[in-house]
């Protein structure tokens, strides 16, 4: 896992979503990209959890009906956004219960570490929970307002480990794959970059050669470039179109239906938020990553296919069975300024140099380090 380490600045945004947090345990309205997660003191095992896109996560304790305790995590940048616990309810222990489920919430989440913002009397109690100071003598200002601030953090991931010579090894991938021509959906990205395009290119690409992906979408974006025109084209005109690619019948239901989809739910605009991206029928792991990092140009994803998973597997950076557990491995332990390329390098390399069933080790450009996991048969 790589994100950003702690910056002493955060502390006054930290607080800031404090106050706003407290604002809203005030009001019967909450942002609606926020999940909320009710917790009942009498019985916590119990959670329901209401997702839209959330960019923060909001846990929320009641006791009799009325919110005593409330806290945020920032999912972007992975950390604890504030903890806000009424002082009327220390004694029955609702501050430990809330922070509990926030870190088993990051935990599950990946996240590296969390930081807050603390007040000298709540000192004590995040120091008991593992929290360490960073900073004693930092003050916020909110609202023309100095506020005291002990800046703390406590890690959650603990011994996250580390690939070998990964530097070298992007370096010489570059260099191997130049003369190379690109997969077919990142250069369309990189052309037109269009989300709809990318995405479309995408469904299109499954099981089908790059060559004939690209002569296909060239020719179905030229009687349709958008989520409306494909909406209203007959389904039997796209089939004719896309006949090439394989399962051209049952991506054209795909294609239609998602256009639709997009028309009547994101007014006619592919969401920029992995988690909306699922839920389009059709759309796994695999093509909602290629379409934020090729088609957003969001680098918060390693796009994973057959030849990603392969090459992470033979090069031992991950032991995984499938490409959806191998792209949330690899997200763990690649350098997040090598996700951005870290797709169209292996697509490159596995296509012609780590061929799936026999590889050219070779030729390979980074055989002096991998250890060949799995291969037993190469040329």
């Amino acid at each position: 896992m790589n994100i950003r380490k702690a910056k002493l600045a955060d502390a006054q945004t930290i607080s800031k979503i404090m106050c706003d947090t407290i604002k809203y345990s005030n009001s019967k309205d909450y942002t609606p990209n926020q999940i909320k997660v009710w917790l009942n003191t009498n019985n916590v095992a119990k959670v329901k959890e209401r997702i839209k896109n959330p960019d923060k996560v909001t846990f929320i304790i009641l006791d009799d009906n009325k919110i005593v305790g409330t806290s945020t995590l920032n999912l972007k940048e992975r950390e604890l956004g504030s903890l806000y616990v009424k002082h009327r309810v220390h004694s029955k222990g609702i501050g430990t219960k809330l922070l509990e489920f926030v870190e088993n919430f990051a935990e599950k989440k990946k996240f590296e570490k969390l930081m807050l913002g603390s007040t000298l009397t709540s000192l004590g109690f995040y120091k008991n929970r593992g929290y360490k100071i960073i900073n004693k003598k930092h003050n916020v200002v909110i609202d023309g307002i100095k506020i005291p601030t002990i800046v703390m953090s406590k890690k959650i991931i603990q011994n996250m480990p580390k690939i070998k010579n990964i530097g070298k090894i992007i370096t010489l991938l570059k260099k191997e794959v130049k003369d190379f021509e690109n997969p077919v959906v990142s250069k369309i990205g990189e052309i037109q970059k269009d989300p709809f395009k990318v995405l479309i290119s995408c469904i299109l690409s499954l099981r089908t050669q790059d060559k004939t992906t690209g002569h296909v979408a060239l020719k179905l974006f030229e009687a349709a470039d958008n989520p409306k025109k494909l909406a209203d084209m007959p389904l039997k005109r796209i089939q004719k179109i896309i006949k090439p690619v394989n399962y051209y019948i049952t991506k054209s239901n795909r294609i239609k239906e998602i256009s639709k989809t997009l028309i009547k739910k994101y007014k006619g605009k592919v969401p920029d938020a992995f988690e909306e991206l699922m839920k389009l029928k059709g759309v796994g792991k695999k093509t909602a990553a290629i379409t934020m990092v090729y088609g957003h140009q969001k680098a918060d994803y390693i796009p994973t296919d057959t030849h990603v998973h392969v090459i992470s597997n033979r090069l031992g950076w991950v032991k995984t069975k499938n490409a959806e557990q191998t792209m949330d491995e690899l997200m763990k332990v690649v350098p997040k300024k090598y996700w951005h390329d870290l797709n169209d390098l292996m697509v490159l390399h596995g296509q012609n140099v780590c061929i799936t069933l026999s590889p050219f080790c070779s030729k390979c450009g980074i055989n002096q380090y991998c250890p060949r996991i799995g291969v037993t048969r190469s040329r």
